[in-house]
């Protein structure tokens, strides 16, 4: 009899396993499928081509990639239109400058392959195509930009700015003016750009479409790009994932109660001023309401806390609801959040 208990108590015991397995692979193991994605090393191209025929090569890249062209012309480096017929001048005139071209031999040195990345980013959609089966896979294109743009999106393609990631101490980061913030340039890795291309496409993809726009909704939204962005790199360290030192991210789990209460008292959490609002969402040393021993985007750490909790506490609600819910007040009341 003891012995049937025993095997009895086992049993339950692994049921109870296995259901805590399933319940966690919801919403917290996403098992990535196999994708492919296209790489363009638009910068080398450009770049290694006959600088006497740049504008046959220019007919080339329209040919080829008319719509990246079209992008990268006027809005990444901004010197036009492709369709203009002084583009070609335009674009000789920013592969020839000096330092535009030291600028490409350091992205060619740091980056002579970017097969780490590309794999990282792979397997980040792997994961989307998981959770959001209907989403397209865009291409990469890499380029040289003139420390503009780190990245761009659009609906077929992701770029990536290179020279935005050559790491926190390389020296052409010191040769810039104005000079670049410390703060910036602790994101300024290689290690990010998977991290970065996938934050971007998650933003663009789901699109900022508040019921009412203000503080509590811009956190939230934030927040839940992060939650997903934590599903799609759930091995990359918190700190890694938020760009945030060690000692910043102790900040916010030490005062998180004295944080929200702060937004509270404050009647805060319902401002509309963006400029207001960007002083608890945007990149900085600190977070100006807080302690200078906080991060900057504290107030997304503190959405991110609240989506955290909402889907902890609401087993129905699947990544899918999440990311198409545009009533933040809703995910608010539903997390029962209580730091």
């Amino acid at each position: 009899m003891k012995r049937l208990t025993l095997q009895l108590e086992n049993k339950i015991l692994l049921l109870l396993i296995i259901c805590l397995a399933s319940c966690n692979t919801k919403k917290d193991n996403i098992e990535p499928l196999e994708v492919s994605i296209k790489v363009v090393r638009f910068e080398k191209i450009l770049f290694e081509s006959d600088i006497y025929a740049i504008k046959d090569s220019v007919v080339s890249f329209q040919a080829r990639y008319p719509e990246f062209l079209s992008l990268y012309g006027n809005r990444i480096i901004e010197i036009g239109d492709p369709q203009e017929e002084w583009f070609d001048e335009a674009l000789t005139a920013f592969t020839t400058d000096q330092a535009i071209y030291e600028i490409y031999k350091r992205v060619v040195d740091v980056f002579p392959d970017i097969d780490i990345q590309t794999r990282e980013i792979e397997n980040a959609f792997g994961r989307i195509k998981a959770v959001f089966p209907d989403k397209k896979i865009p291409n990469l294109f890499t380029y040289v930009s003139g420390l503009n743009q780190s990245v761009a999106i659009t609906e077929k393609f992701i770029g990536i700015s290179l020279e935005k990631f050559l790491g926190e101490n390389d020296p052409l980061y010191n040769q810039v003016y104005p000079p670049i913030a410390q703060y910036q340039k602790t994101l300024m890795t290689p290690g990010r750009i998977s991290l970065d291309v996938m934050r971007g496409w998650i933003s663009s993809e789901f699109d900022y479409q508040p019921e009412q726009d203000n503080l509590l909704s811009r956190i939230i939204f934030e927040g839940r790009t992060m939650y997903l962005l934590q599903k799609l790199f759930p091995e990359v360290a918190d700190s890694v994932l938020w760009g945030f030192e060690k000692s910043k991210l102790d900040f916010c789990f030490d005062n998180e109660k004295q944080m929200w209460t702060y937004l509270i008292e404050n009647k805060l959490l319902f401002i509309t001023d963006n400029f207001r609002i960007m002083q608890f969402t945007a990149e900085a040393p600190f977070t100006k309401d807080f302690q200078d021993d906080s991060p900057g985007r504290a107030g997304v750490w503190l959405g991110y806390r609240i989506v955290e909790q909402y889907m902890n506490s609401n087993n129905d609600v699947s990544l899918n609801d999440l990311m198409h819910e545009t009533n933040y007040q809703k995910i608010l009341n539903n997390s029962k959040y209580n730091p």
